[in-house]
């Protein structure tokens, strides 16, 4: 049964009024001024929570000073502001739902959607206390979410207030606001200059729009490499911009041969060469074999996530330095341990990642099974079933077998229960990991 939307926002404006009104009458004494609706959770597929509430009082708004948005500090919380077992009805649908769409980069559309719904939910909310003279228009509600807090709680006030409830933040988002409406290279100096004072508060968003700006903003992050505050800024983001003109490569081998001093920031601009399709210059280079091994593997990494256009997934370049460089394999398998961050992939590159599955080295088998998703890829995925448990079955590496094991419980996390025999048989393996694992996962079933 799909999931009824309307329904279930009619019942959290019932339940979110009802529970804030029973609090302030149990605490008549106290002068109230806020309620959140905080931390709406996820953290894998199928697995949704709606979050509590929570009242903030005018003393701890006062006490809180700057921390005062931490919502679960609050005094007065409210795990269930629905009846108990609609609570439950709801959670279970909402989990139900996200097992049915399609995450690209972990982004949950069923998590996204919730957090639209609950935005509404807390304007409505407002509007119904007010209108009944349970609370006057200064008393607010807002959604804190787990991410962009800002954000989603202004867009829950009304014109005006989010500069009162949220000063700093205003502060923040208005100046960034003042400098998208620039033009595009008066932008691109402006972030740059962000990113020379290495002011926190607008890193990530000047980050995001020189990637934005792409051939524009390659003329002014080239000379950022010759200064060792910007350097591993400029480089990760000229790798993000994903276009290897011939200023960015110059730059960048020029930067590589000159800087003697640096560790950190020479190892991202050998990150970035390798990126940019250029490991020739890597490998020729002087940087130590550490360096070039974390380079060699940036583009199987989470950072490749960022990028304005993702490359696709191929192990020859693994293979190919595996291959000429058999003393490197315990570094880059170091660099590409378990739980070290992968890149995503997408459907498309699931014959790759078949293709990984088969190769001699662990390290490659390894990652390939790692990356193989089904809520990310859909039914792409499905193809890879029947290697994955091959791999659980008898390949020959502890590390491989696991990690195939956590591959496969995708598929339960969406309640496709493919190959539980497979898994059962794993309870028998030698390897005591690998038993744990597999005994984990038919626990959870």
């Amino acid at each position: 049964m799909a999931l009824n939307w309307t329904q279930m926002a009619e019942e959290m404006v019932e339940g979110a009024a009802a529970s804030i009104t029973q609090t302030l009458a149990d605490h008549s004494d106290t002068e109230f001024v806020a309620a959140a609706l905080h931390k709406p959770y996820t953290d894998r597929v199928g697995v949704i929570e709606i979050g509590g509430l929570a009242l903030l009082s005018k003393d701890e708004q006062e006490d809180l000073g700057e921390d005062v948005w931490l919502a679960i500090e609050w005094e007065n919380q409210v795990d269930h502001w629905m009846p108990e077992d609609r609570w439950e009805h709801w959670e279970s649908q909402l989990s139900d739902e996200d097992v049915t769409t399609l995450h690209v980069n972990w982004e949950s559309p069923t998590y996204d959607h919730l957090m639209d719904v609950m935005v509404d939910v807390a304007k409505r909310s407002r509007q119904r206390l007010e209108d009944n003279g349970t609370t006057g228009p200064d008393f607010v509600i807002v959604v804190m979410a787990s991410d962009d807090d800002y954000q989603v709680a202004t867009a829950c006030l009304r014109p005006g207030e989010g500069t009162r409830w949220f000063p700093y933040e205003a502060a923040i988002y208005d100046r960034l606001a003042q400098i998208k409406e620039l033009p595009v290279l008066d932008r691109v100096e402006q972030y740059c200059t962000i990113l020379k004072r290495d002011d926190a508060r607008f890193l990530e968003d000047a980050a995001h729009g020189l990637v934005d700006a792409e051939e524009d903003a390659i003329g002014a992050l080239v000379p950022l490499l010759g200064d060792k505050r910007t350097r591993w800024t400029a480089a990760k983001l000229l790798a993000d911009i994903a276009i290897p003109a011939p200023t960015v490569i110059e730059g960048l081998t020029q930067t590589l041969a000159t800087t003697k001093r640096d560790p950190a920031g020479s190892a991202w601009v050998g990150r970035a060469l390798v990126r940019l399709g250029r490991t020739d210059i890597v490998l020729a280079s002087n940087l130590p074999a550490d360096d070039i091994t974390s380079a060699v593997t940036a583009p199987y990494t989470s950072f490749v996530n960022e990028a304005r256009t993702k490359t696709p997934l191929d192990y020859g370049l693994l293979t190919e330095v595996l291959d000429t460089h058999p003393e490197w394999a315990t570094a880059i398998a170091d660099e590409l341990r378990p739980g070290s961050g992968y890149r995503t992939i997408s459907p498309e590159d699931i014959p790759e990642a078949i293709r990984g599955m088969a190769s001699a080295y662990p390290v490659i088998r390894w990652h390939a099974v790692s990356v193989i998703d089904r809520s990310q890829q859909g039914q792409a995925a499905d193809a890879a079933l029947d290697t994955i448990v091959s791999l659980v079955r008898d390949d020959p590496d502890p590390t491989v077998r696991r990690l195939a094991l956590l591959s496969l419980n995708d598929w339960y996390h969406l309640r496709l229960y493919v190959h539980t025999d497979t898994v059962r048989a794993a309870t028998d393996d030698p390897d005591t990991a690998v038993r744990g694992t597999a005994t984990y996962i038919l626990q959870s079933l």
